[in-house]
């Protein structure tokens, strides 16, 4: 352990109990807890100044004191201050007083606040796939290769990542979605939100126009509010978002949106696909002006009632962002993102994201390229999509079983997660609580509404329910219910 101490020698006082005063004082003050273990009496002589014989007696002073213990295996170790706490402050300083002058955006994000996309994403895992359908070992192996090899590895700065993975990941989405770009189109990002902050603050100004689907993914929206952009809402029905609303705002309205975040693959949070006049209709209205699709493919790769539809970046538009990431299939291996640019932003992009997140091959990068380069992603989410399925099918019996005609759900799913309407008189938080209890992860969708949403709506995860675990998990939801009315 390193160990920064203020060591002074006070006259009269012996140098070794000066020094076993300020231990004791850092064992009281709570910097040194119980089971920490001190440095080697060589290394912290060293570090102090001290003779090695006066470190060692002052370590014995402590033995005596009660508040350490020696071993030949475990070296010198704390006993004292049962606590087990470690602080890191005598007081907690005055969050409320916030340093002024602030900018602008500091200041909306103090007063406006993040949009949460649901009240507690753990609740669903964050979208990830539980830890047992997770490639652990293959990854391992991958990433042991990758790092045997650092040694003869040279540092090639990449603002849009390390080359080999954008390689991969064309030659993917190529065979996989009909996509056909060039490894210099693609941008690689830690995870999708931040693509989404640097596309909008690249693409737009202050007070511009985004139109977001309503319900939608949350994060846009905190994108939108700290970037002080105007949101118009794309109410979702039965065959989609309300795509026709951009045609007709561009004759009422003098300023025009200038950007559309869709998610049309399966939209987010009830996994309807978006039809095809509906997605004609976004690619008309595109290509009037300077106008940006992003399409955001989040979960494109999961599917349980028919094929893939075709994404809109598969087309000849060049008014199309394309965002996907690997969370969904490899979370928490990797939470890297991505973007596939139309040709004309490439060199504005790589300015914008230079100075926001530059980013260097890394081993990461790497390991992904060949997991995706030997087939592996692709049976990942074979994996998935096998799993999910039965997983889906029978959480959703159970629940028709259990609740009736109280209950509506959805016809598609977007993810690892079905949206349901509960008939309960009860508030949602109650609702949210006894799926919890019962081992379920349930939570309301208040976080993807704009407006006024409906109390009685949730999102169940039926990613983390086994097809054995289900019916249990759902009588005893139900009973939990029954006894709470």
């Amino acid at each position: 352990m390193r160990l920064q101490i203020e060591y002074e020698k006070h006259p009269g006082k012996p140098a070794y109990k000066c020094l076993a005063d300020t231990l004791q004082s850092a064992i009281e003050a709570g910097r040194l807890i119980k089971g920490d273990t001190l440095p080697p009496s060589r290394e912290l002589a060293q570090s102090l100044g001290l003779s090695r014989d006066t470190v060692v007696r002052a370590y014995d002073e402590l033995t005596v004191r009660g508040l350490v213990k020696t071993t030949g295996t475990s070296g010198t170790y704390v006993t004292g201050k049962e606590s087990g706490q470690r602080k890191s402050f005598i007081s907690i300083p005055d969050r409320t007083a916030v340093p002024t002058p602030i900018s602008q955006y500091s200041q909306r994000l103090l007063t406006e606040g993040l949009h949460p996309t649901t009240e507690n994403l753990r609740k669903l895992n964050y979208g990830a796939p539980p830890a047992k359908l997770l490639p652990v070992s293959r990854w391992t192996k991958l990433l042991q290769n990758q790092c045997s090899q650092t040694i003869e590895y040279v540092y090639e700065p990449s603002v849009f990542g390390a080359l080999a993975l954008r390689q991969s990941i064309a030659r993917y989405l190529y065979r996989s979605k009909e996509i056909n770009c060039s490894a210099e189109q693609i941008v690689l990002f830690s995870e999708t939100q931040s693509a989404i902050n640097l596309l909008c603050r690249a693409l737009l100004n202050e007070n511009d126009i985004i139109a977001i689907e309503e319900p939608g993914y949350g994060g846009v929206k905190s994108v939108a509010v700290a970037q002080n952009l105007q949101m118009q809402a794309l109410p979702v029905d039965h065959d989609g978002c309300r795509t026709d609303i951009l045609l007709d705002f561009v004759s009422e309205n003098e300023n025009s949106i200038r950007l559309a975040y869709v998610t049309p693959a399966h939209h987010d949070p009830t996994g309807i696909t978006l039809t095809g006049q509906r997605r004609q209709m976004l690619m008309d209205w595109a290509s009037r002006e300077t106008r940006w699709i992003v399409e955001d493919d989040y979960d494109g790769d999961l599917t349980y009632s028919k094929s893939n539809p075709r994404p809109l970046a598969a087309s000849d538009s060049d008014r199309v962002i394309y965002i996907s990431s690997f969370w969904k299939a490899l979370y928490p291996l990797t939470s890297l993102g991505f973007v596939v640019l139309p040709a004309a932003l490439i060199d504005l992009i790589h300015s914008a994201k230079s100075i926001a997140e530059p980013t260097a091959q890394s081993v990461e990068h790497l390991v992904l390229a060949e997991f995706i380069e030997n087939g592996h992603l692709e049976k990942q989410w074979q994996k998935l999509n096998s799993v999910y399925r039965k997983q889906r099918s029978a959480l959703l019996f159970h629940l028709k079983q259990a609740f009736r005609e109280n209950i509506w759900i959805s016809r598609e799913s977007a993810g690892t997660h079905q949206l349901v309407r509960l008939e309960m008189s009860m508030p949602a938080e109650r609702v949210c609580a006894a799926a919890a209890e019962a081992g379920l992860g349930v939570v309301g969708s208040a976080g993807y509404y704009l407006q006024e949403p409906n109390p009685k709506e949730f999102l169940v995860d039926f990613s983390n329910v086994s097809v054995e675990e289900s019916e249990q998990k759902v009588s005893a939801f139900e009973q939990l219910l029954n006894e709470q009315s």
